[in-house]
């Protein structure tokens, strides 16, 4: 809808305000224009527009505000719908989150984000069963970077069925620290006795995970075809032959067909409430002895202190600016005498950690090898640790799973891998306790009860 010659000086003048970083202004102005009746539906989606970045900026309750505000003026408008959903969802309200995206299933019954949006609220409230259905719009819901989806892979849908004597392929899908924490699960599975498991993951996840579950497959996620053209191929006549000439290495790995196949979130759908990870189990992952045995020498030559791994940012284009800490907000941390603290940071570079130290009169050790990449060396990193304290990102899955005792910092905003009712323990991770925010934004007490703990 092109914008009136009225709407365009009113958005001039909006954008003259941002641009002074003044939105207290913005929502004032726009109040004033809705008692005047003076806010037309393109002003309003041309407004929406301009809300999509605030998030960015820390303005949180502003957005809150303005959508509040627009509601009226987009009726129909999903997308604004959404957004107060998430709101009050990010606020702890979840029956007007869950009225929200109710109404813009009204609107567009397909849109997977609030589908999926409407399966966390369950999962954030223990509702494993209620959720499991609207669970499967994480496909359709999926950004760029959530990796390939193989559910047309030629092998039944595994939907929970006893794997006693049967044969299961199971793939990868979403981030690092979800795979980590699906992997919780695969215990569960393994006590069913099933003849084989083969999973396929991250090849940077290939180390650590063969040495965790030796009695299971595990092979790279770029397998995944060739595993489909076999299991495709070993129906017609002539296979064997098919298979020899086309997949030879594959062939001679395995010939049987798979009975089951299923993504690794379905692992969670299935087998909760049922098993429940922190409750069954200490640990599950094991990081390499003979690189830990070197870490620890390099550690003791500092001499007598706490070691502490430390992880303040997520790289979660979605929510990263709610989970992250800014790293100056941990000074009443690093002060603290007698720690080494050793960072476990991706997507910082070792400079600018060294830049910040030598600014603030603070320590924080580096390890030569590549977070992102080398996911095997973090793992023995963080099992060297005496404990790690970090934000919502996938050092806290790898720390939990590996059983360090971690504590991790949480916004007040909810997500659903760390539920409402986890009185500061989590349902994956013995090991794991959580420390939330009180307010939105603000993480001083939640910084200050750390540093207490670690004073005494």
């Amino acid at each position: 809808m092109p914008l009136s010659l009225e709407d365009s000086g009113l958005l001039k003048r909006v954008n003259a305000m941002l641009k002074r970083n003044a939105v207290a202004e913005v929502i004032v102005f726009a109040e004033k224009l809705d008692k005047a009746g003076s806010i037309s539906e393109g002003f309003a989606k041309a407004l929406f527009e301009q809300t999509k970045e605030w998030g960015d900026k820390g303005w949180f309750d502003q957005v809150w505000q303005m959508h509040e505000l627009l509601a009226k003026y987009i009726p129909n408008g999903f997308e604004l719908l959404h957004g107060l959903g998430y709101r009050a969802q990010m606020m702890g309200d979840f029956t007007k989150a869950e009225e929200y995206y109710h109404r813009v299933l009204k609107v567009k019954p397909d849109y997977p984000y609030s589908k999926l949006m409407l399966a966390q609220l369950q999962m954030m409230q223990t509702n494993f069963r209620e959720g499991r259905d609207l669970l499967e719009a994480r496909f359709d819901a999926k950004g760029e970077n959530d990796g390939p989806d193989w559910r047309q892979f030629p092998a039944k849908r595994w939907r929970g069925e006893n794997l006693a004597g049967k044969r299961i392929y199971i793939w990868a899908e979403q981030g690092v620290g979800d795979l980590v924490m699906f992997a919780g699960f695969l215990p569960a599975l393994l006590s069913q006795n099933p003849l084989e498991i083969v999973l396929a993951v991250f090849p940077k996840m290939i180390p650590l995970f063969k040495r965790s579950f030796p009695s299971i497959i595990v092979e790279s996620l770029d397998n995944a075809a060739d595993r489909a053209v076999a299991q495709t191929l070993r129906g017609l006549p002539a296979a064997a032959k098919l298979l020899e000439k086309s997949l030879p290495e594959l062939s001679r790995a395995n010939r049987q067909p798979f009975d089951y196949a299923a993504p690794m979130g379905d692992l969670l759908v299935y087998l909760m409430p049922q098993y429940m990870p922190a409750k069954n189990q200490k640990s599950y992952l094991i990081a390499d002895p003979v690189h830990m045995a070197e870490v620890e020498k390099s550690i003791k030559a500092l001499g007598e202190g706490r070691r502490i791994g430390i992880s303040w940012h997520s790289s979660n284009k979605q929510d990263g600016t709610v989970r992250n800490i800014p790293l100056e907000k941990w000074l009443p941390i690093l002060k603290i005498p007698g720690c080494h603290f050793f960072s476990l940071q991706h997507h910082v570079s070792p400079k600018e950690i060294e830049n910040f130290c030598n600014a603030n009169d603070c320590r924080i050790l580096n390890h030569e090898f590549d977070p992102i990449h080398d996911i095997d060396g973090l793992a023995t990193i963080i099992s060297c640790m005496g404990e790690v304290i970090t934000v919502d990102n996938s050092n806290a899955h790898l720390a939990g799973a590996l059983g360090v005792p971690t504590t991790l910092l949480l916004p007040k905003a909810h997500n659903f891998r760390w539920p409402v009712q986890d009185n500061g323990k989590t349902l994956w991770y013995d090991s794991v306790v959580t420390q939330r925010q009180e307010k939105t934004m603000d993480w001083r007490p939640a910084i200050a009860k750390i540093a207490a703990s670690l004073k005494h």
